[in-house]
């Protein structure tokens, strides 16, 4: 066997210095002898990390190491989970995002997988039609129209399991950057020049969230008809070049009862206007930001097209930020005007969903909360992280963390 930590002599053929730990895996740690085929389980308790959501702006800040206080957040964060009482993944959205860095994406992205010690949050849209199909099936079977949130939706089960000492990612496959940079302008400069509309016919908040939903809904019917129009024709590029939210009306339609298919487009239609469907997490926080927005818009917020077009052309990837992954996190970062929107009296996140918001603006109040994981840390986690990490001191929680990090 590999002895990656070595712990002492071998139990079992008595090497000098030859027996240690092999792997974790899971919930337990294997030391064998490198000499000889004695191993021994040790046991590992249940383990619960905190789930943190990392806005690009602070893998962005941290990576440019130009403000220091980034800087001591990001190794307050390698601390914290180099200790596994916290895990902060990487998602699609990150992978998007950080591909349009011209000449240095790969560099940011190496570094937020390091800080992310390699989980990862299931991809955007797999999240999105979970979310449908669970409303959905919810419906059909006349059940409670609150949403019930399960973690299997945007986490991989292995996010709360004990750390191994190596991880192993394998790079997204990414589309067209110019074309989808090209398609986030194009929907922000949509977004700007509806605002005059907006301005003229001014709805109340309520009546915007109204809007916003059956958008959406009108989004993903477009979608699946387009594309069965194109398979209808002939044009069977379209399994490969069509959206990806064409195929969620194809996947609710295999929930309808067979005996109820031929009316299975009119049962989706009454899913869109149910409360099923406004509960729904992703669509329930993207519809109240775009509604806080139009208040502003409506109250003489921008008015300048080229600045505001400037101001929100981070706003898509914001919103499927938090849309997306709020709901199952324990805290999120994000842009300070993002987080204004959702720890406002309109949507409060953290109330809703019991997530902590945290900002540029308070990010000592980010710091100071990951101390508190660090200080909270029980007797019996050190004890197994001594069985992970054999020989390393811990006086005080904070330098055993930073111990580790020497030793990973």
């Amino acid at each position: 066997m590999f002895v990656s930590r070595v712990v002492g002599d071998c139990p079992g053929c008595g090497a000098i210095q030859k027996f240690g730990n092999v792997f974790v895996r899971r919930d337990h740690v294997l030391r064998g002898c490198f000499q000889c085929k004695y191993s021994e389980h040790i046991p590992l308790p249940v383990l619960r990390k905190k789930v943190l959501y990392l806005d690009q702006c602070f893998f962005s800040h941290a990576f440019r190491a130009k403000e220091q206080r980034f800087v001591q957040a990001a190794e307050k964060l390698r601390e914290v989970s180099a200790l596994q009482l916290m895990v902060a993944p990487f998602s699609s959205i990150h992978e998007d995002e950080t591909n349009q860095w011209k000449g240095h994406e790969e560099e940011l992205m190496k570094f937020i997988r390091d800080i992310s010690f390699g989980h990862e949050f299931e991809p955007d849209y797999q999240v999105e039609r979970a979310q449908l199909c669970r409303a959905f099936k919810s419906f059909l079977s006349s059940g409670s129209s609150a949403f019930q949130l399960c973690e299997d939706d945007a986490l991989e089960e292995k996010v709360h399991d004990w750390d191994e000492y190596l991880y192993i990612t394998i790079p997204g496959c990414h589309g067209d950057t110019e074309r989808i940079r090209n398609a986030r302008r194009q929907s922000v400069e949509a977004l700007v020049d509806a605002f005059d509309h907006w301005r003229k016919t001014p709805k109340t908040f309520e009546q915007q969230i109204l809007l916003e939903m059956e958008e959406q809904a009108r989004q993903y019917l477009r979608a699946y008809v387009d594309h069965s129009v194109k398979l209808g024709t002939g044009d069977f590029e379209a399994l490969f070049t069509s959206p990806v939210i064409s195929s969620y009306v194809e996947q609710l339609l295999e929930y309808v009862p067979q005996d109820q298919m031929k009316e299975g487009l009119k049962i989706i239609g009454n899913f869109v206007r149910s409360e099923h469907y406004n509960q729904i997490p992703y669509l329930w926080i993207g519809a109240r930001v775009y509604a806080c927005l139009n208040e502003e818009v409506q109250g003489g917020a921008y008015t300048n097209r080229e600045k505001a077009i400037k101001k929100l052309q981070g706003l898509y990837g914001d919103i499927k930020h938090a849309a997306t992954y709020a709901p199952y996190c324990d805290a999120i970062f994000m842009e300070k005007k993002m987080t204004a929107y959702l720890s406002g009296p309109r949507i409060n996140l953290e109330k809703r969903y019991g997530v902590k918001l945290f900002s540029s603006e308070t990010l000592d109040d980010f710091i100071a909360w990951m101390d508190q994981v660090i200080d909270e840390m029980t007797e019996t986690h050190r004890v197994a992280l001594s069985m992970i990490f054999p020989g390393v001191q811990r006086e005080d929680n904070h330098a055993f963390a930073r111990a580790i990090l020497g030793k990973a």
